[in-house]
């Protein structure tokens, strides 16, 4: 582009010989475009900023200066660049309260605009951010009146910190806005706000729009051609849809389309009517769109019409059935753009071809029928015709799953059997909702109801046995409590035994539930889930071993519980071991773990102390070992056989000589001295006991008067422990460390 400077009278002398010679366009003109801006009141608008545009240029804005007005509204702008002759667009954008507002002008020279009167407005501001509180920028504003087109606009885009504000017609109406990141890669979902009452200047406060994120792929169809035309919406789990921009693909067979942050099932739909073929829909259900998302390659096969009639158990016709149809060598669910029977009962879906179930679920208000799954071979050229389908009346059991504190467990598998025989019985959509509660439909009889939480919740699993359904019975809230988990080791002579089976019983009813049974592993272990409370443990060892079941009746687990079994009867350990120093005393305590042993053995430092009767939980040791740490260790005998040995320690009382608090052995006015000066000095005693002279359990000035007396005027001998070193036969609160 070519820039001219000011003109000199000998420039200008060039310039007019020049032009006798050369096409006007082509002259550096220096034109200078003149005018007036004022208020609609006649006032001058200082400050509004001029830009002069060629309409025929993208982007063609004209390099000028002096392009603001002055104090009196007046402006001289001079056009810095060559420019040919014709008409171009003059833009006045006023400071905010004043529509903006452009003029075209005819240049061919210098020209005036003369007057140009902008209208004052409201000003509207406001700042857009995230759902995050993020500003969001770029954002386009657009504004349209119920009663106006859309306005035109400027500063309709938000600055980098979110802000806005511009000026728009002063106008009394109600309004749209719409927002729209324009950036390459939007991170915002465009927003639409309807019925904006304006009737003044108006801060819109803070404007937030949900995240955003990008979806990409490509359509093709059983051969791999792309598909254009091919149309993209998605639905909540309500089935609501949202409006989508740009949402086909394009002639590729390609799509990129921004949707909200959230979880959706996104559906791909032939919408252009084919005279030769019809094509299946495609979904992504309760698709987690959380970041950009490249969904690959989605095949859209021909479809084959797959017609019927849904009625119930006296032929009369069901509208508003469901059906929902799945690949049966896949399980792959085939979205269904009409799911739901007319008002004579009939359906027409469309299916691809190869071996599909078609499930019908009665309509969510009226009788109680039966579901039913239907199996169809669908192959060219269809349609076909499934005839009458009938859903039978039936009886509903229903309830609600609730944790121990009454909150509804979501997402409960519902299992049922027929108690008679402990078949399963085939029944559709018997899972539990995710507010707990269940329904299911079936024929009347007796069966056993199984409650299956999730895996991983740690809740235990429930059977409700021989009940009997002749009308519709309603359960109320099911308690499932937590589950515990038994676990342990099953062994011949200390050998692990494998593939023994092993079983939990209801000691009340016998029965022994679906999920009660497990075998060992190759090292003999075995574990089970299930509900807290008492159980009869069953272990039967594997065919031909030759070794003898073994039942534990009425075992308590109502935790967690690890319980090994030797089936040559091994006795487990005692349990919860504890040694503890009582006075000059040791007393050690334990827990037997089984009820039956014969005998149990307490040893010291490896050496019997002797020998109790099995029922015994505690001894006391009447001589330990002063002042060092000793293991004690207890082993309990059934039948013989000697249990794993438990252990405790504990540190022996302390000895020491009494009037000693120096500790040298010695017993001298430098103890009386000690005791004076932890009374009123800050000298620390190690041993209180040994500065306790007359054995009164406190530390007095009585004690340092005893030493003295004893020492010099023939005082009482201090009390044992005295003139050698041994225990406090005095039990007291002093001690020594």
């Amino acid at each position: 582009m070519n820039f001219c400077p000011a003109p000199t009278p000998t420039t200008l002398l060039i310039v007019g010989l020049l032009a006798l010679l050369t096409p006007s366009e082509a002259l550096c003109q220096n034109w200078i475009v003149t005018g007036t801006v004022l208020d609609s009141a006649g006032g001058p608008i200082q400050g509004a900023d001029l830009d002069l545009v060629d309409p025929n240029e993208p982007g063609g804005e004209v390099p000028v200066t002096a392009d603001n007005t002055d104090a009196d509204g007046v402006f001289s702008m001079i056009i810095t660049t060559t420019i040919p002759a014709q008409v171009y667009v003059l833009q006045i954008n006023p400071p905010a309260g004043f529509v903006a507002t452009t003029v075209e002008v005819d240049l061919d020279g210098n020209f005036d605009v003369g007057i140009v009167n902008v209208g004052s407005g409201w000003i509207i501001n406001g700042v857009v951010q995230d759902i995050l509180g993020n500003p969001l920028s770029p954002i386009d504003i657009d504004i349209r009146g119920n009663n106006t087109d859309w306005l035109d606009l400027t500063g309709d885009f938000t600055e980098p910190d979110g802000t806005f504000s511009m000026t728009i017609p002063a106008l009394v109406d109600e309004y749209r806005f719409i927002y729209r990141m324009t950036s390459a890669m939007p991170t915002a979902f465009p927003l639409m706000v309807d019925d904006v009452f304006l009737f003044d200047n108006t801060d819109l406060g803070t404007i937030v729009m949900n995240l955003a994120h990008t979806l990409t792929g490509t359509v093709v169809d059983a051969d791999g051609t792309p598909l254009a035309g091919i149309d993209m919406n998605i639905y909540d789990a309500s089935g609501a849809s949202v409006d989508l921009n740009d949402d086909d693909t394009d002639a590729i067979g390609n799509f990129s389309v921004l949707v909200p942050e959230g979880t959706w099932d996104v559906v791909h739909r032939q919408v252009t009517d084919s005279p030769t073929e019809e094509r299946v829909p495609h979904a992504f259900h309760e698709l987690n769109v959380a970041k950009n998302l490249g969904l690959g390659i989605i095949v859209l096969p021909v479809g084959f019409h797959i017609t019927g009639q849904v009625v119930g158990s006296a032929g009369e016709a069901i509208e508003d059935a469901n059906l929902d149809a799945e690949d049966a060598a896949t399980g792959n669910s085939i979205h269904l753009n009409n799911d739901g029977t007319t008002a004579t009962g009939t359906f027409d879906i469309l299916l691809p071809d190869g071996s599909m179930n078609i499930e019908v679920d009665p309509p969510v208000v009226g009788p109680v029928r039966q579901p039913q799954l239907v199996q169809v071979e669908v192959t060219a050229p269809g349609p076909i015709d499934l005839g009458t389908i009938t859903l039978p009346d039936a009886v509903l059991l229903s309830g609600r799953c609730v944790d121990s504190a009454g909150i509804p467990i979501p997402l409960i598998n519902v299992e049922l059997l027929v108690s008679a025989t402990g078949a399963d019985y085939p029944t559709l959509h018997e899972n539990g909702g995710p507010d707990g509660t269940f329904s299911v439909a079936v024929e009347p009889d007796t069966y056993d109801l199984l409650l299956l939480p999730e895996p991983t919740s740690g809740l235990a699993p429930v059977m409700l046995s021989q009940i009997q359904l002749l009308g519709h019975i309603q359960l109320g809230d099911l308690i499932l409590n937590p589950e515990v988990t038994l676990s342990g080791t099953v062994t011949i002579i200390q050998s692990p035994l494998v593939n023994a089976t092993v079983q939990i019983q209801n000691p009340a009813t016998d029965d022994i539930p679906p999920w009660g049974t497990t075998t060992t592993d190759s090292l003999g272990n075995y574990s089970l889930e299930f509900a807290p409370g008492f159980w009869n443990l069953i272990f039967t060892p594997p065919p031909g071993s030759g070794t003898p079941s073994h039942t534990e009746a009425n075992l308590d687990v109502s935790q967690d519980l690890v319980f090994n079994l030797d089936l040559l009867t091994q006795p487990d350990p005692v349990s919860n071991v504890t040694c503890s120093l009582s006075g000059n005393l040791v007393q050690l305590e334990w827990t037997n773990t089984e009820s039956d042993y014969d005998n149990l053995l307490i040893a010291r430092e490896g050496q019997l102390l002797t020998t109790l009767p099995g029922n015994q939980t505690e001894y006391t040791d009447p001589d330990p070992i002063d002042g060092q740490v000793t293991n004690y260790q207890i082993t309990a005998i059934r039948s013989g056989i000697e249990s794993e040995t438990l252990s405790c320690t504990v540190e022996g009382p302390v000895v020491f000589i009494r009037c000693d608090p120096g500790n040298d052995q010695n017993v001298s006015i430098a103890d009386a001295v000690n005791i004076l000066e932890h009374l009123f000095g800050s000298t620390a005693i190690p041993c209180l006991d040994s500065a306790d002279c007359n054995d009164s359990g406190v530390i007095d000035i009585a004690d340092a008067v005893y030493v003295l007396q004893f020492l010099f005027v023939n005082g009482a001998t201090p009390p044992q422990p005295y003139p050698d070193a041994g225990i406090d036969p005095t039990p007291d609160n002093l001690g020594c460390f």
